[in-house]
């Protein structure tokens, strides 16, 4: 909005003056579009070239930056930014200068620029200005003129970075390259009362390299991000979400066990944002969300202590706390790995399951009440080959309407080699599958806030486990193995008359996210069919625990 209104305030001072006052009054005007003091910016014009007889004006090597009283400003908080921009090239081209004498309506051919390098530095301010530079905006119009068209507005090969005041040394944002092209744009009266105000008939809208500081622990950054008005369509290439510090150094700098992320995804797509839904509704509204070939991994380290007790929400939880209102009719991701490590032993490395590839669909997905009330459901597909062998599907429908957070899920696990999973029981259970030929399994069960209930079916074979020791998990502990063995079931074949059906029930913990809650609740079906005693034993452990409290 403000480079919008120095722009316009520029083309209508080019008009109407000579060389020799021009400069004078470009100064002033940006001074006054930038809502700060003239002490606060040092402007420096450059090379101008006014033409009024072919309605055209050029500037090269123009400079806006702060002041020392500027500095001073920003640091006593009477004024949010200070800008420092660097202008190589700037044009503008077919003006109707008789069209805005007549009724204050003109047209421009073309706005150009190029070289351009922007400096933010960001503080904090006393009070709101946006809504003054708002204001400062329409009353340019009013004041100047009626309305204003203009075929064409390049810009190329903007550089942009973003400072914070207390650490000004390093950007944490920055693009190396970003080229914006808008045509046929149209301001006037009325759409200067929408939330975007102006109309276009086409916007394009590139980035090179984008860099940013996320967060204390990650960084952020695309190689291209290209926005096209034609097709309604967004593109994010090459986004990396990358951890600032290795698994060690984290774990030392954290008081708490908290998941370490590094995620990669070659490209995303977002396509047909339906602008009408922002523009009546402020609803963000995408038909598809696209994420081709992700590489997900996730690390936890449980060696540490768990954090102090913060509730997490579940799905519809999640998606109303977003605090835009969003709607997505479906979103595909076609991952190439998703991998989760867990460290429980000091001295053993962490325990590991991965899916190569895995695949998840979502449809309706929004915390829109108008979209909720038309179909107050969400619905997840997800499947993937777990420890690339062999394919474990689910789906899950979850209650939007509501607020106790219900949803219901199903889910089939494929034919495998038991052993597969020894990657992820050795490190953490201290057990290593000699053999077993899981046949087949299944799951049902709805949950809510509070619990899960349901039925698990697992048919296997040929099950033996030895126990590991701790120290050197090369080794298994014959004595213990024995007793392992005896309290295991070998076998659950439907056709066994010893047949046993697991039953799914586990009271969440609500501190964590849904995918503890789901893999616990499977776990509570899991361990009555392979080993009852075992079971009876937790039973008994969690009513302690509840009477003691």
């Amino acid at each position: 909005m403000i480079i919008a209104g120095i722009v316009i305030a520029v083309i209508v001072i080019l008009i109407f003056t000579a060389n020799t006052i021009v400069e004078r009054l470009i100064m002033n005007e940006i001074r006054s579009q930038l809502g700060n003091s003239t002490e606060a910016y040092i402007i420096e014009t450059g090379k101008l070239d006014v033409n009024i007889a072919s309605a055209s004006a050029k500037i090269k090597g123009a400079h806006i930056y702060p002041s020392d009283t500027g500095l001073i400003m920003l640091r006593n908080h009477e004024i949010p930014l200070l800008v420092d921009v660097n202008v190589g090239n700037f044009s503008l081209k077919h003006i109707d200068i008789l069209g805005l004498l007549k009724n204050k309506e003109f047209d421009i051919g073309e706005i150009a620029g190029t070289d351009i390098q922007a400096k933010i530095t960001l503080g904090k301010t006393k009070k709101d200005t946006t809504r003054n530079q708002q204001k400062s905006f329409q009353s340019l119009f009013k004041e100047t003129f009626k309305k204003a068209q203009i075929s064409s507005f390049n810009l190329n090969k903007i550089r942009l970075s973003l400072f914070a005041l207390k650490d000004s040394a390093d950007p944490f944002f920055e693009l190396d390259s970003l080229g914006l092209s808008i045509g046929d744009i149209l301001i006037d009266q009325q759409t200067l009362s929408h939330t975007i105000p102006l109309n276009f008939n086409q916007l394009k809208l590139v980035t090179g390299g984008l860099f940013y500081e996320a967060s204390e622990f990650y960084n952020l950054s695309t190689t291209e991000i290209a926005l096209n008005i034609q097709d309604s369509s967004l593109n994010i290439t090459g986004l990396k979400l990358s951890p600032r510090y290795g698994r060690e150094e984290y774990n030392r700098i954290k008081d708490y066990n908290s998941d370490l992320f590094e995620i990669s995804v070659p490209n995303i797509g977002l396509n047909n944002l339906h602008y009408k839904d922002y523009d009546t509704s402020r609803l963000i509204h995408f038909s598809s969300i696209e994420i081709d070939e992700p590489n997900i991994s996730i690390y936890r380290d449980k060696t540490l202590p768990d954090a102090p007790f913060d509730y997490k929400p579940l799905l519809a939880g999640a998606l109303r706390r977003i605090p835009v209102k969003v709607l997505v009719d479906t979103i595909r991701i076609a991952g190439e790995r998703l991998q989760y490590e867990e460290k429980v032993h000091e001295q053993l490395p962490p325990g590991k399951v991965f899916f190569d590839p895995f695949y998840i669909s979502a449809y309706h997905v929004t915390n829109h009440e108008p979209s909720i009330h038309a179909m107050d459901e969400m619905h997840i597909d997800f499947s993937g080959r777990i420890m690339a062998k062999t394919n474990l599907s689910a789906h899950l429908k979850i209650d939007l309407a509501g607020n106790y957070e219900q949803f219901s899920i199903s889910g089939e696990l494929g034919s495998v080699d038991a052993t597969v999973f020894n990657p992820v029981i050795e490190n953490l259970l201290l057990v290593s599958i000699e053999s077993g030929d899981i046949k087949s399994a299944s799951f049902r069960f709805s949950a809510n806030d509070e619990r899960s209930n349901g039925k698990l079916n697992l048919f296997y074979e040929n099950l033996k486990i030895e126990v590991l020791e701790e120290d050197d998990k090369s080794k298994s502990t014959p004595a213990m193995s024995f007793v392992a063995n005896n309290v295991v079931r070998n076998k659950n074949l439907k056709d066994d008359r010893k047949y046993l059906v697991g039953t799914i029930g586990f009271e969440r913990r609500k501190d964590k996210a849904i995918v503890n809650f789901l893999w616990n609740s499977v776990k509570t079906g899991i361990v009555p069919v392979i080993a009852p005693i075992a079971a009876e034993n937790e039973k008994q452990k969690v009513k302690t625990r509840k009477k003691k409290k």
